[in-house]
C-alpha cells in the first residue's frame, strides 16, 4: 500500500480430485442353477466404489447391490443372464459406472422321462420311445437287455424307435445335460419283446383204439408261447374247444370215428397259432352176429347157405367144429356166406370170427347142421 511493504493475504486451498475412472469388472462365467458367481473383481478404477448393480434383463434396468468393496459374490436367484457392474466416484468429480461382466445362469438339469414303452412281437418295432419333461440338451441314449450293463445309443433328439429281433425286456432312458450342469438320465421305459408263436405239434397217445377206451396221453412239445386251449373234432367236422391250459390231454372219444386232437398256443403279443394235430382211429365195438340156416340133412348132402347177419366188423374166417365145440378147425372164409357138402353123419357146429380195429375179437352166434347117416334099406332074410 503505497510506499509501505507489500504483505501476503491468507491463502486459499483447492483440492483437485483426480478424475473418475469406473474400471472394469471382471469374472463373470457360466453357472449352473443353484450356484455362485464365484468372485466378481473390480479394477483399473480410480475413486472409490459407490455401490454394485446387477441386471437381468440385458441392462435395461438395474437392481443396486449394497457393496462397497472391489470384488462381489452371490448365489443367482434362478436361471437366466445376469449383468454385473460397479459404481465409482472419485471425490467431487462424477461418479461412473465400470464396465460390466457376464454371469450365464443355465436351469438346472432336468432328465425328464421316456415314454412308450409296450409289448411288443419279435421282429417288430418299438413304436416311438419319446423323452418329455426336460431341461438341458439330449446328449445321447441308452439302452440295456434283460437288466444287463446299459449300452450307448448315437441319438440326440427327444424320440427314438428301433426293431427289436431277439426276446427279451427291453429298458430306454436318455441323458440330459443343461449348459454348465452335470448330465443326468431320465426315468426309463420297457419295451417287452415276445418270442414268435410256435405252435408246435401234438404227438403221443395212440392211434387205433376201441370204442369205450382212453386216447393215451397226448402230449404238446416244440412250441413257443402258452396253452390257451386244445380242441378236437371227429370225421373232419366243426373243432371243439377243450378248456385246458396243459400241455398233455387224454380222454375217452364218445363214439367211433377218426379224431383229430390239436393245441392252441399264444406268445403274448404275438398272437396264437394251432400245432399240428395227432390223429386217433375209434373202432367201434365188434359184434359177432348170428349164423342162419342150421337144418338137418343126409349124409352127403349140402349144409345150404349158411348167412351170418347183425354183425358189426370185419369176417376174419368162419370155423367148423364136430366135437360139440371143444376143437375147432378154421374155414378160409371172409364172406357173409358158406356152404359146403358133408359126407359123415354127425352134428356140425359153424360160427363166423369178426375183427374191429383194435377190439377184441368176437365169435358169432353158432349155427349147428346134424347129418344124418344116409338110410340103408338092409337084407330080409329067412325065407323057406
Amino acid at each position: 500500500s503505497g510506499i509501505c511493504p507489500s504483505v501476503n493475504s491468507t491463502s486459499a486451498t483447492i483440492v483437485v480430485d483426480p478424475a473418475t475412472v469406473a474400471g472394469t469388472v471382471t469374472g463373470g462365467s457360466t453357472i449352473c442353477e443353484g450356484s455362485s458367481t464365484g468372485t466378481l473383481t473390480l479394477s483399473g478404477h480410480t475413486g472409490s466404489v459407490v455401490k454394485w448393480q446387477v441386471s437381468a434383463d440385458g441392462g435395461a434396468t438395474w437392481t443396486d447391490i449394497a457393496n462397497t468393496a472391489t470384488t462381489y459374490s452371490t448365489t443367482p436367484a434362478g436361471a437366466g443372464t445376469y449383468m454385473y457392474r460397479a459404481e465409482v466416484q472419485s471425490g467431487v468429480c462424477a461418479a461412473a459406472f465400470s464396465t460390466a461382466t457376464t454371469v450365464i445362469v443355465d436351469p438346472a438339469t432336468v432328465a425328464g422321462t421316456v415314454t412308450g414303452g409296450s409289448t411288443i412281437c419279435e421282429g417288430g418295432s418299438t413304436g416311438v420311445l419319446t423323452l418329455s419333461g426336460y431341461t438341458g440338451t439330449v446328449v445321447k441314449w441308452q439302452y440295456r437287455y434283460n437288466s444287463g450293463a446299459w449300452t450307448d445309443i448315437a441319438n440326440t433328439a427327444d424320440t427314438y424307435s428301433t426293431t427289436l429281433v431277439v426276446p427279451g425286456v427291453y429298458e430306454y432312458r436318455a441323458e440330459v445335460q443343461s449348459g454348465s450342469c452335470g448330465s443326468a438320465f431320465s426315468t426309463a421305459t420297457t419295451v417287452t419283446v415276445d418270442p414268435a408263436v410256435v405252435a408246435g405239434a401234438v404227438t403221443g397217445g395212440t392211434t387205433d383204439i376201441c370204442l369205450g377206451n382212453p386216447t393215451g396221453t397226448m402230449t404238446l412239445a416244440g412250441h413257443t408261447g402258452n396253452v390257451v386251449k386244445w380242441q378236437k373234432r371227429v370225421d373232419g367236422g366243426a373243432w371243439v374247444d377243450i378248456a385246458t391250459t396243459l400241455t398233455t390231454y387224454s380222454e375217452i372219444p364218445s363214439t367211433v370215428g377218426v379224431w383229430d386232437y390239436r393245441a392252441e398256443v399264444e406268445s403274448g403279443a404275438c398272437g396264437s397259432a394251432f400245432s399240428t394235430a395227432h390223429t386217433i382211429t375209434v373202432d367201434p365195438a365188434a359184434v359177432g352176429g348170428s349164423i342162419a340156416g342150421s337144418t338137418t340133412i343126409c349124409e352127403g348132402s349140402s349144409t345150404g347157405t349158411l348167412t351170418l347177419s347183425g354183425h358189426v366188423g370185419t369176417i376174419v374166417k368162419w370155423q367148423r367144429s364136430d366135437d360139440g365145440g371143444t376143437t375147432w378147425t378154421d374155414i378160409a372164409n371172409t364172406t357173409t356166406t358158406y356152404s359146403e357138402v358133408l359126407v359123415v353123419p354127425g352134428t356140425y357146429l359153424y360160427r363166423a370170427e369178426l375183427a374191429s380195429g383194435t377190439c377184441p375179437n368176437v365169435f358169432s352166434v353158432v349155427a349147428t347142421i346134424v347129418v344124418d347117416p344116409a338110410t340103408v334099406a338092409g337084407t330080409v332074410t329067412g325065407g323057406s
